[in-house]
C-alpha cells in the first residue's frame, strides 16, 4: 500500500503536465518580416513628379494624388481623377538606391477629367516602373531604373 499511494501521485502528476498549455515555437519557415513594412504602410499624398536630375516632370497643381500601402502587400489610393489598386511585394533585386520594391500591373476606375489626366497617367505609368523605395522621416521616395522620382508625405491623421 506504501508503494501505490506514491505510484499514483507520480501517474496524476504526469497526468496533470500533459494537460498544461505549450508554448508555440515559430519555426525557421514561419517567422514574419515585420521590419519595413510597418514603416511602408499607410497613407501618403504625392507632393513632386521629378527625373534623374531631380527636375519636375510635370506640374501637380492642386492635384490630389494619393497611395495607401497596407500591411497585406496591397496599394490603392486616388490618381487625380480616378481610384487605382494593385499589390506590391519587397522582394528583388537590390537596386543602386533604396530597398527594392515591385509593384503590380494597376487597375483604377474609367473616369475622365480633362484637367488631371496627364498628371494620372505619368503617375500610374511611373508607379508600376517603380522598382526602390526609400523612407527618411515623414518622406517617402519611389525611384524606377531610369531614376525617375515620385515622392510622398505622410498623411496624418484628419489630413485627408
Amino acid at each position: 500500500m506504501k508503494l501505490v499511494f506514491p505510484g499514483i501521485i507520480i501517474i496524476m502528476l504526469a497526468v496533470i503536465a500533459g494537460c498544461v498549455a505549450q508554448d508555440e515555437r515559430t519555426s525557421p519557415d514561419e517567422v514574419i518580416n515585420t521590419t519595413s513594412v510597418p514603416v511602408l504602410y499607410g497613407d501618403w499624398m504625392l507632393k513632386e513628379i521629378s527625373d534623374m536630375n531631380n527636375t519636375p516632370l510635370i506640374s501637380l497643381e492642386d492635384a490630389k494624388v494619393t497611395v495607401n500601402f497596407s500591411e497585406t502587400y496591397e496599394l490603392s489610393g486616388d490618381s487625380g481623377c480616378n481610384r487605382y489598386f494593385g499589390t506590391y511585394n519587397l522582394s528583388g533585386e537590390n537596386p543602386a538606391y533604396g530597398s527594392p520594391i515591385f509593384i503590380s500591373p494597376l487597375g483604377s476606375t474609367m473616369m475622365f477629367c480633362q484637367d488631371t489626366m496627364d498628371i494620372e497617367n505619368l503617375f500610374l505609368q511611373l508607379l508600376q516602373s517603380v522598382r526602390s523605395y526609400t523612407i527618411d522621416d515623414q518622406s517617402l521616395y519611389l525611384q524606377d531604373e531610369e531614376g525617375n522620382l515620385l515622392l510622398f508625405n505622410r498623411i496624418v491623421d484628419g489630413e485627408k
